[in-house]
């Protein structure tokens, strides 16, 4: 299944993959789990320690929908949702600085 948000086109798994990267290209420990990898963007020069908290909560979501939960809650789905845009903004437009 494809999440994309708006024009960004950014998922809960393409950001995994773009925090990987990150990750990498600063050398730093690869976290063992989705919610770390994503929480480890704040650890980078590109996000500060809010916005890996904000992010890293995209991991439940992505293992809601990955696993089909049988007791999805569509309230958080909607809440990830509402504010997911901003926080995907911010990734690409930082990683346009990383690709460039």
């Amino acid at each position: 299944m494809a999440f994309a948000f708006g024009a960004t086109g950014v998922s809960p798994w393409g950001t995994t993959d773009i925090a990987k990267l990150l990750i990498i290209n600063e050398d730093l420990n690869m976290p063992p789990t989705y919610r770390e990898i994503l929480r480890s963007l704040g650890a980078t020069t590109y996000f500060d320690e809010k916005f890996g908290n904000e992010v890293s909560k995209w991991a439940e979501l992505r293992n809601i929908i990955t696993h089909d939960y049988l007791d999805m809650s569509w309230t958080r789905i909607k809440k990830f949702l509402n504010t997911a845009e901003p926080i995907c903004k911010h990734l690409v437009k930082e990683m346009a600085k990383v690709i460039k």
